[in-house]
């Protein structure tokens, strides 16, 4: 049992740098534009798609799939913010519209794929084979090229965000909007900007979760329900605690998943949640006054 229990924990910590990439993009929209994207798992289930299509249908290397997707489904962020966000901002109920009208996307872009690709799962090209033992833990070359993927992905996300004028701006347009605009931030680029960036960043997720399970049009659902429940967790607009949750919410459901079975993982993520806001309203590392970035 001890080794399976560090086979388990060691296997959490790959799907956890997963999870911290795919709520970091989620909880970014959220902390600059106050916008619930329900579109975010269908973006990702695209991105898995745009990487498969690369190699099968272009036959491109497999390694490009991965720039390719983040590229493509940024500029697909950006046209969403164009089209149908961007128009909406600043209207009466524009929150809730841009909630329905990213619920709408999402399903027509399952349906979408659901016409083109056909339900049946597909593997992702992107992915070694091969393992290695390691202090009685097996680990594979994957899931090593997911780790070095995904921390370097966060900590590039990490040093545009303090270190770039657009990153800064990010930051400003999130704790203070109004005082961002008046020393100059064009706020119109910066929520553009935001929404390709959170578009790239779920390609990018959905490329490495693909890798370990399959694609298929409704692949997007469940990843993005365990955003929810991560961004929830950890403070909704707060990055740093969605790292955090991101890291606890996946090591928690291996455990379970071992000692209780995989259909046991959710449902005590779920009650986790609840005990969670019951005494931390705002989150785990959620802070009473909004400073969401």
């Amino acid at each position: 049992m001890g080794a399976a229990l560090i086979q388990t924990i060691y296997s959490g910590l790959v799907l956890s740098s997963i999870y911290a990439l795919m709520a970091v993009g989620l909880t970014l929209i959220f902390g600059a534009l106050r916008v619930l994207n329900l579109a975010h798992g269908a973006l990702m289930m695209m991105g898995a798609y745009v990487s498969w299509l690369s190699a099968e249908w272009l036959g491109l290397p497999v390694f490009l799939g991965l720039p390719i997707s983040f590229l493509v489904m940024m500029l697909v962020g950006f046209v969403m913010y164009r089209l149908m966000i961007g128009p909406m901002i600043g209207k009466p109920n524009w929150e809730t519209n841009t909630f329905i009208a990213t619920s709408g996307l999402a399903l027509a872009l399952e349906s979408f794929a659901l016409l083109v690709f056909g339900p049946r799962n597909q593997p992702q090209p992107f992915s070694i084979d091969g393992s290695f033992q390691l202090i009685g833990v097996t680990v594979s070359y994957q899931d090593i090229l997911i780790l070095v993927v995904a921390a370097s992905a966060l900590i590039l996300m990490e040093r545009f965000l303090s270190h770039s004028r657009s990153g800064l701006a990010i930051r400003a347009t999130a704790q203070q909007p109004d005082a961002a605009q008046l020393m100059g931030v064009r706020q119109d680029h910066i929520f553009l900007l935001v929404l390709g960036v959170s578009s790239g960043l779920a390609a990018l997720s959905g490329v490495l979760l693909s890798s370990i399970y399959f694609i298929a049009p409704t692949f997007g659902f469940h990843p993005m329900l365990k955003s929810f429940i991560i961004c929830i967790f950890g403070g909704l607009g707060n990055i740093r605690g969605t790292l955090y949750a991101a890291f606890i919410i996946g090591i928690t459901e291996s455990v379970v998943s071992l000692f209780l079975g995989v259909r046991y993982a959710l449902p005590i993520m779920f009650g986790l949640i609840i005990i969670v806001l019951i005494f931390r309203p705002a989150g785990l590392f959620g802070q009473r006054e909004v400073v969401r970035l």
